[in-house]
């Protein structure tokens, strides 16, 4: 998996699966096209991780409603760092996520996202890979977040801020593959 070749070593994973019946293009460009306006309560649970941000008046405008999430995605840190068309894509961001107020960092290539190793850093990948196996049963789709915290009293901090948001990210995350299987179905 192309996954891989950005964070082989991790700390921390959260992966969800849904059975898609539609073809792997079909899938790919749901995954390219959803909206935050598709996913019932992504807006209130991004706010809630923004308040103390926005509190502080450092906060980024939430996610408009109505432009592709994944295009969003790119203009809040996240950079595309690989991409086999129809089988997966890879997105990387480079943070402090546990502090309050704390922006991505910008990363501009793949490359730039290899070579970074700031241990008080975390570097998160997050992949959407399409699965043929399942034949005419559909096609499995799948998500995973990979985090790699170098250093051990950053980890233990990170601990603390995953344990909290698990919650809602594992809710967005399913909310993604949800909205993508009924796009991807519906056509």
């Amino acid at each position: 998996m192309l996954i891989d070749r950005f964070l082989p070593k991790y700390h921390f994973t959260e992966v969800h699966t849904i059975r898609v019946f539609a073809s792997p293009d079909r899938v790919y460009r749901a995954i390219m096209e959803i909206t935050p306006g598709e996913l019932p309560f992504f807006r209130i649970l991004f706010a809630l991780r923004s308040l103390p941000a926005r509190l502080a008046r450092r906060g980024q405008p939430l996610f408009s409603g109505s432009s592709p999430l994944f295009q969003q995605a790119l203009g809040t840190g996240f950079v595309l760092l690989s991409e086999s068309q129809n089988q997966e894509l890879v997105l990387g961001v480079v943070g402090q996520f546990w502090k309050p107020v704390a922006k991505p960092l910008p990363i501009a290539s793949h490359q730039e996202f290899l070579d970074f190793d700031r241990p008080d850093y975390a570097k998160a990948v997050l992949n959407f890979s399409i699965d043929e196996t399942l034949g005419h049963a559909g096609v499995l789709l799948r998500t995973e977040t990979r985090v790699s915290v170098p250093n051990p009293a950053t980890r233990r901090t990170f601990a603390v801020y995953w344990f909290l948001i698990g919650l809602g990210g594992g809710l967005i995350r399913r909310m993604m593959l949800r909205a993508i299987k009924k796009r991807a179905e519906k056509r």
